[in-house]
């Protein structure tokens, strides 16, 4: 009798010790996408991401934000100055709302995302514009920031599936900015006066056509075609243009890019993007 109260309590210790209740159920990993000795002052540098659901449970995390409230954070210094640089969502404001929701499931299921068994979110940053890295300079990307569900403070739900915690994912990676020259001083004047220029979706979308138009191999245009997409999604969420339209136009650009960012994402709609 007593070797199997021994037994018995060996057990429930083994289950109980064996399995950690606070073990995170989710992993990430960051990197530069397609990473470069020298980029040009206001191109594109996006940080590829990965989120994964290692637990055999289906996980609901908070969605990926950055500026103000936001819950994405990249750790970026200039290397001249040994200052740090920051987004408004650096500083972690709480997100407020009615106290009535705080215990509605079907409310956090609607601000939050799932993660079934084995699923795995990926998505880029585009941290030039974020970070507003527009002028010519050596920086270092320590790592990447994500909280999920901390900026609800107390009235976060505190019940499973839904997960609160922090992760952190080492970049350490080198940004050396420095001015264009020739065409692509150019393509980057021509690049900037769009950008500053007011007007509905489609003006915008025919004025980044024309940068890609001019100079076609610039990494400028790259990002007018990014920015191409984007308004064409909303001209069609906003019905202001037909899908049937709109997709011919994104298809010719995609060929034109295959590798950006925004063409695997409308390649694959599981990718998430953050310009």
């Amino acid at each position: 009798m007593e070797k199997d109260n021994m037994r018995k309590v060996f057990i429930l210790a083994f289950v109980f010790l064996g399995f950690n209740v606070n073990a995170t159920p989710i992993t990430m990993k960051a990197k530069i996408y397609n990473p470069k000795e020298i980029y040009l002052v206001g191109e594109p540098i996006w940080v590829d991401y990965f989120i994964h659901n290692i637990s055999p449970d289906t996980v609901w995390i908070d969605k990926m934000m950055t500026g103000e409230g936001g819950n994405v954070n990249f750790r970026i210094f200039n290397e001249e100055t040994e200052e740090e640089l920051y987004v408004g969502g650096w500083h972690i404001s709480l997100r407020r709302f009615s106290d009535r929701y705080y215990k509605d499931v079907v409310f956090w299921k609607r601000n939050c995302m799932c993660l079934s068994p084995g699923d795995t979110l990926h998505g880029f940053y585009d941290i030039t514009i974020n970070y507003n890295l527009f002028s010519h300079g050596r920086y270092h990307l320590k790592n990447m920031i994500y909280k999920s569900l901390l900026m609800f403070g107390e009235g976060a739900p505190d019940y499973l599936p839904f997960w609160k915690g922090e992760l952190e994912s080492p970049i350490n990676f080198g940004i050396n900015v420095k001015e264009p020259e020739g065409e692509e001083k150019k393509a980057q004047r021509l690049f900037f006066e769009v950008r500053g220029t007011q007007g509905g979706d489609r003006k915008k979308i025919e004025l980044y056509s024309k940068v890609i138009e001019l100079y076609p191999s610039s990494v400028y245009s790259s990002k007018a075609q990014d920015l191409i997409i984007y308004y064409a999604r909303k001209l069609v969420d906003s019905q202001k243009a037909s899908q049937q339209e709109i997709k011919k136009k994104i298809e010719k650009l995609i060929n034109l890019y295959p590798d950006s960012p925004y063409s695997l994402s409308y390649k694959n709609s599981k990718i998430q993007i953050q310009r």
